[in-house]
């Protein structure tokens, strides 16, 4: 075991390095990409919440009188998604 100590010690040595020197080829070429956020010189529209609170049961009825009627011999499968949320009242 003693006599191949030299040899891990240079294979863990140069694993060690390739994952750094991988890592740095990533960050350094790689774009800084922003996942969440106003992309640079994008102008956004300031958004009203409770106007598009107070719109969802209007743009469910749409959606919901957009579905096609059953077929015959065909399994249609809806999937209608909701979250909990306190009572507001909606002019």
């Amino acid at each position: 075991m003693l006599m191949n100590s030299g040899r891990q010690v240079f294979r863990g040595g140069f694993a060690a390095l390739l994952y750094v020197g991988l890592i740095w080829l990533a960050l350094a070429y790689v774009p800084n990409l922003k996942l969440w956020g106003r992309a640079p010189g994008a102008a956004y529209a300031p958004l009203n919440v409770e106007d598009v609170y107070c719109a969802q049961p209007r743009l469910l009825d749409r959606e919901l009188n957009a579905l096609r009627p059953q077929r015959p011999g065909v399994v249609d499968l809806y999937l209608s998604g909701s979250a909990a949320t306190l009572p507001r009242t909606c002019s």
